[in-house]
């Protein structure tokens, strides 16, 4: 019986969605790392925490909307602002949210100041939080607070304009 629950437990683990990346990006490395690849598409980036309970509500509608806007030149990234050394629990939420197979990243600097400065002066560090990106990399738009996928939406179709 042994055997047969070790196996069993062997075989879910094959078949569960392999862990999703999270790669670190810091106030140094955003521009280089989540707006340039974006060159010439429109970009929402949402930044989440584990801790929001509306964070954790609008991910799924993300994702849906990520694979929509890919088709018409925009993007979705996510950012997860938990303090570092989280990346398990992080890793877990993304799983257990279907998010396993897209690229998202995690906010790795010690001091958060100075990566909320540079995203937005007048950002408080609140989540969520939206900053949508035009095809030529400036900002256009900020959305605080839980929104309407709608709203994320319409902001992301106005800035492929």
């Amino acid at each position: 019986m042994l055997h047969q629950t070790y196996l069993i437990a062997l075989l879910a683990l094959a078949n569960a969605a392999p862990p999703p990346d999270l790669a670190p990006v810091t106030d140094k490395t955003f521009n280089d790392v989540v707006i340039k690849p974006h060159k010439g598409q429109a970009v929402l980036v949402s930044f989440w925490a584990s801790y929001c309970i509306p964070c954790l509500g609008e991910l799924p509608k993300l994702i849906e909307m990520k694979k929509d806007m890919q088709k018409k030149g925009g993007d979705v990234v996510l950012i997860n602002v938990d303090a570092p050394g989280h990346n398990d629990q992080i890793k877990k939420i993304l799983a257990q949210k279907g998010i396993a197979a897209f690229p998202s990243y995690q906010v790795s600097n010690e001091d958060p100041q100075p990566f909320i400065d540079l995203i937005d002066k007048k950002w408080m560090g609140e989540v969520p939080f939206a900053v949508v990106y035009g095809k030529d990399g400036t900002q256009k738009q900020t959305l605080s607070g839980e929104q309407k996928p709608e709203t994320l939406q319409a902001a992301l179709v106005a800035a492929l304009q």
